[in-house]
C-alpha cells in the first residue's frame, strides 16, 4: 500500500499471475541504474515469487521482456534490471516462470535458452483493436523467436493450463479477430524446472 503505481497478483488453481506496472517508475532507457519497475515494485515481485508454490508463475507486463533486437520499449533497454531478475530467478531456484507482454502491435512467442537452467518464454499478444505494426528488419531476424509465431494480424491469445498434478502443460494459443486458431505452442512444466 505504500508503493505508488498499479500492480497486483492473483492465483488460479496452481498458476499465479503477477501483473506489473512498467510505466509508473520507468526511467530514461539505456542509462546506468535505469529501471522499468522501480525498487519497491521489483522487491514486491521478488517477494511474491519466493513465496509462490505455483506450478506456473506468469509475469505480465506491457513491454516485451525478451526481445533482444527491438530498439523500442522493451526490457532490453534496462539491461541491469533485467540481469537482476535473471540472477534472482537462478539464485532462488524459482521454477515455472513465463512472461506475457504486449505493446508491439504484432504477436509472437520468444524463447531464451539460459546456461544451466530452464529457458524463459515471452508471449507477446498485440493488437486486437489498435493499429498493426511491421517489425523492423532487425526484429524480423530475431533468433529468440519460436519459428512460425510472428503474426501481423489482429489477434487475441489464450493461455491455459491442463493435465494432472506434476504433469501440467501450459498451452499458448493465438487466434485472429475471427477466432480462427493461428498457432499453438505447449510448454510442459518439466521444461521450466
Amino acid at each position: 500500500p505504500d508503493a505508488k503505481g498499479i500492480f497486483t497478483s492473483f492465483r488460479k488453481y496452481d498458476s499465479e499471475f503477477f501483473l506489473l506496472d512498467d510505466r509508473f517508475y520507468r526511467t530514461q532507457p539505456n542509462i546506468k541504474g535505469g529501471t522499468m519497475l522501480g525498487k519497491k515494485q521489483l522487491q514486491w515481485l521478488f517477494d511474491g515469487l519466493k513465496k509462490s508454490d505455483a506450478t506456473f508463475k506468469f509475469i505480465v507486463l506491457g513491454s516485451q521482456f525478451l526481445n533482444p533486437c527491438s530498439p523500442n520499449e522493451c526490457y532490453n533497454q534496462f539491461k541491469e534490471e533485467k540481469e537482476k531478475i535473471y540472477d534472482f530467478l537462478e539464485q532462488n531456484k524459482i521454477q515455472g516462470v513465463l512472461f506475457i507482454s504486449g505493446d508491439s502491435h504484432y504477436a509472437d512467442l520468444q524463447k531464451e535458452k539460459r546456461h544451466n537452467t530452464y529457458p524463459i518464454y515471452d508471449f507477446t499478444c498485440s493488437p486486437l483493436s489498435s493499429f498493426l505494426d511491421t517489425p523492423l528488419p532487425l526484429e524480423k531476424a530475431n533468433t529468440a523467436r519460436v519459428p512460425g509465431t510472428l503474426t501481423r494480424h489482429r489477434n487475441f491469445g489464450r493461455v491455459s493450463v491442463t493435465g494432472p498434478a506434476g504433469k501440467r502443460v501450459c498451452s499458448i494459443e493465438l487466434f485472429d479477430d475471427n477466432a480462427k486458431l493461428l498457432w499453438k505452442h505447449e510448454i510442459p512444466e518439466e521444461e521450466l524446472r
